[in-house]
């Protein structure tokens, strides 16, 4: 075995190599992305034959490195993760929470995936998490882990921007907020005390939910009274801390 048609580059131990009376034979110790050639020769104790034909053989080629793409779908306890194929048949996915790959998410080392090109990850909680991706064909050879990875962040949102209040009358207003990344749902508090101590909340606006917009109506104040709000965003992994808080008095 040679890598030249001459057979002038034989392959490690593949030089005039015995390998008793068969009629086939595994050659190890091969590099990827290389062209082969191989001959045979007969022998009994008299003598020993001339040289077979010569057969080439590529050996197959190493599939390129996925290029990682941005994750999709993410919440609280699952994210989707996504790449571009290196070429390969089939793909092997590493998930972990440092960027060394020394801590791998349970289940998410070396992973088998198939031919896809999306994948959920699931059983995680609030935290970072990196992925990572390898082509592999039907030859067994696999491509490095690509070069790149994406950190994927899963955190219950930061608090919201409270802004001044709109539509004021006698007994209600409008508590404006500016929307949190991620958040799913907002509670608002309503007090006659900037404290917003127990016994200071009016009505039921205390950790009220606002619903998932920027704005909720405040009902049932009295004329020529001082309120103040304050909201918190939450999802599926926690909920926030308070918002700066907004002053407004009822004419």
């Amino acid at each position: 075995v040679a890598s030249d048609i001459g057979f002038v580059t034989p392959v490690g131990i593949y030089n005039n190599l015995t390998v008793g009376n068969v009629t086939s034979f595994v050659v190890n110790g091969l590099t990827p992305n290389t062209a082969y050639y191989f001959r045979v020769r007969s022998a009994n104790i008299c003598s020993t034959s001339g040289n077979s034909n010569i057969v080439t053989v590529a050996a197959p080629t190493i599939p390129g490195v996925p290029t990682v793409g941005a994750v999709t779908n993410i919440n609280c306890t699952s994210f989707t993760a996504n790449w571009a194929s290196g070429g390969g048949t089939a793909h092997y996915l590493d998930v972990a929470t440092d960027a060394g790959f020394t801590t791998f998410v349970p289940g998410y080392n070396n992973v088998y995936v198939g031919n896809l090109i999306t994948f959920s990850v699931s059983g995680v909680a609030a935290g970072t998490y990196y992925y990572r991706v390898r082509s592999s064909n039907g030859s067994g050879c696999t491509s490095t882990a690509s070069s790149a990875t994406t950190t994927v962040v899963i955190s219950a949102p930061v608090a919201p921007v409270a802004n001044a209040a709109s539509a004021v009358i006698a007994t209600s207003f409008t508590a404006n907020w500016t929307a949190a990344t991620g958040a799913t749902v907002y509670y608002i508090d309503v007090a006659t005390t900037n404290t917003f101590n127990t016994g200071t909340f009016v009505g039921t606006y205390t950790n009220s939910s606002a619903g998932a917009g920027v704005s909720v109506s405040v009902t049932g104040l009295t004329t020529l009274t001082t309120y103040y709000y304050r909201l918190r965003a939450a999802n599926g992994c926690g909920t926030s801390a308070n918002s700066n808080v907004i002053t407004q008095a009822t004419p």
